[in-house]
């Protein structure tokens, strides 16, 4: 069973291969130190068959991965993480932050600008009224 484990299968798997179930396993490791130990060993093996493998996919297939795993492996070098730090006035207003580039036609929230704009391409017309909000013309409800 722990051979199964250490090749990638999960607990389930393993157990059932054993012809056991999932729950005397979990038993043994609650009991055993020794099998708690080994159990640990099989499973960090078993991890390994599976980062070996997303590492080959990563290299033939797949550039999401391989972002991935950089991230994973040098964490410092690839996570673009920023951090920001903020003194002053505690009684002042809030202000806005944005960490990324806002779209064209977006303004950051400010205590001068309280809310996004509108685009222009997306305003009713002048003098255009909204329909008034309720369940009116809908089917099955007998008015329309």
């Amino acid at each position: 069973m722990l051979d199964a484990i250490s090749r990638g299968l999960t607990i389930v798997e393993a157990a059932a291969e054993a012809g056991i179930g999932r729950r005397t396993l979990y038993e043994w490791k609650a009991e055993d130190e020794g099998f708690r130990r080994d159990l640990e060993e099989a499973y960090a093996d078993g991890a390994d068959v599976y980062e070996a493998e997303a590492r080959r996919r990563a290299f033939a297939e797949s550039d999401a991965l391989l972002i991935f795993l950089l991230k994973c492996r040098d964490p410092e070098k690839f996570n673009q993480k920023q951090q920001v730090s903020l003194s002053g006035d505690p009684d002042a207003p809030p202000i806005g932050i944005a960490a990324q580039a806002q779209p064209a036609g977006r303004t950051i929230i400010s205590p001068d600008n309280h809310r996004d704009p509108i685009p222009e391409h997306m305003r009713p017309p002048p003098g255009f009224v909204p329909p008034p909000r309720g369940r009116r013309g809908c089917r099955g409800t007998g008015d329309g």
